[in-house]
C-alpha cells in the first residue's frame, strides 16, 4: 500500500504570479463578471472600458489575460476581430447560440494589452 504524507511546513520554492490570470468575457453573452462593456457605450474610454472596470482591472493587479476566453474560445476566429469594426463578420456562436458582431475582437485586445 501506498502512503502520501503532507507536510505544510515544506516550502519548495516561491510560486510564480504568471501563473495566475484571467480571461476576457462578454457583456453581452450570459456572464456572471464583464471585463468589456461591448460597443460604444456612454463613458467608455478608448479601449471600451468603463472606469470602473479599468479601475477594478487596475487593483486586481492580474498578470496574464486570454482573449477569448470560456467556450467563446472553442469557435472564435480571431481574423473576424481585425479590420474596421463595420466591415466585419457577424458570426454565430455555437456555444451561446447567439451572433457575435466582433465589435470587440483581436484588434482591440491588443491595444487593451499595450495599454
Amino acid at each position: 500500500m501506498n502512503n502520501i504524507k503532507i507536510d505544510l511546513e515544506r516550502v519548495l520554492s516561491d510560486i510564480d504570479r504568471n501563473i495566475f490570470g484571467g480571461y476576457m468575457e462578454f457583456g453581452h453573452l450570459d456572464t456572471k463578471f464583464s471585463f468589456l462593456d461591448v460597443g460604444d457605450s456612454p463613458g467608455a474610454d478608448k479601449y471600451q472600458l468603463q472606469p470602473d472596470v479599468r479601475s477594478a482591472l487596475e487593483q486586481m493587479n492580474i498578470s496574464n489575460i486570454r482573449f477569448p476566453g470560456g467556450n467563446f474560445a472553442s469557435g472564435y476566429r480571431w481574423m473576424d476581430g481585425i479590420g474596421p469594426r463595420d466591415q466585419r463578420p457577424t458570426r454565430r456562436d455555437l456555444a451561446h447560440n447567439c451572433l457575435i458582431a466582433n465589435s470587440y475582437g483581436t484588434n482591440e485586445f491588443v491595444k487593451f494589452c499595450r495599454r
